[in-house]
């Protein structure tokens, strides 16, 4: 596995620093999320390619945000986000980037699950050829409406393709209550990136920590993919862009390199 870590956690940096930065800590590669304090859409980021591929020389990129979002009842928007994450994956293969990542989005009130999954897989099943065609794989986050690897799975399910896969963040499925083991079971097999933070419940909202610091099951779920023969990314997807009274980047980094490489460790030592 590597160690890495999403620009959501030093938002207000640009590409030289976000490199000096894994450097300095021993990175092995970044996601990029947001630079200079802005999310970085793709059209951003295709505004700024010479740049980026200057400053991550020796530093991979490991992943990308289309920022797009699948579920829509709305067929033109449909479309257009698939534009929007395609425009993604040309990017990925120029950045010699393996995934891209998507929000699943929250399901319309007013319309049955199941139809929302069909859009949204036949959308993804457009997308697996294109990914495809880049040399990328598609991640649908566990977030929004797919917090919980059940419901993730159920999509999964209907998009038989390589280049579809999941982003297990392990906060969301923790929060609503799903067990990391159930996790694994409904999506581990599809898991081709990996988020991790710390957190603690205080009463009915949730307070990010640093690392060891909260009750997130971050070794379990490193342990569960290890036994799948898992070898992405595991990144730090620190949410200081949106909760700036967080700990800031200067300590979160270093403090879940060293926590999350004596998971690795750990492991290496029990083959």
């Amino acid at each position: 596995m590597k160690l890495a870590f999403s620009t959501i956690t030093c938002p207000a940096y640009g590409p030289v620093e976000v490199a000096e930065t894994a450097r300095r800590y021993g990175y092995e590669g970044v996601e990029l999320y947001a630079l200079n304090g802005d999310k970085l859409l793709p059209y951003m980021l295709s505004e700024r390619m010479d740049e980026v591929k200057g400053a991550f020389q020796g530093v991979p990129i490991v992943g990308i945000n289309s920022w797009g979002v699948i579920v829509n009842p709305d067929k033109d928007a449909r479309r257009a986000q698939v534009a929007q994450v395609t425009l993604g994956f040309e990017l990925a293969h120029e950045l010699n980037c393996p995934v891209v990542k998507t929000f699943g989005g929250e399901f319309p009130p007013d319309r049955p699950v199941e139809q929302s999954l069909e859009e949204a897989a036949e959308s993804l099943r457009i997308l697996s050829e294109r990914a495809k065609a880049n040399g990328v794989t598609l991640v649908v986050e566990t977030h929004d409406g797919f917090c919980r690897g059940e419901v993730l799975g159920r999509l999964l399910d209907m998009v038989d393709s390589p280049h579809v896969g999941a982003l297990w963040d392990v906060f969301h499925p923790h929060r609503k209550g799903e067990a990391a083991v159930d996790t694994d079971k409904h999506i581990g097999k599809r898991v081709r990136h990996v988020h991790v933070k710390d957190a603690v419940r205080e009463g009915d909202c949730w307070r990010f920590v640093l690392c060891g610091e909260g009750e997130l099951p971050i070794a379990e779920a490193i342990e569960l993919l290890n036994g799948r023969g898992y070898d992405g990314a595991v990144a730090l997807d620190w949410e200081f862009m949106w909760d700036p009274n967080i700990a800031g980047p200067d300590l979160a980094l270093p403090s879940f390199a060293s926590g999350v490489r004596s998971i690795f460790d750990k492991l290496s030592k029990s083959r």
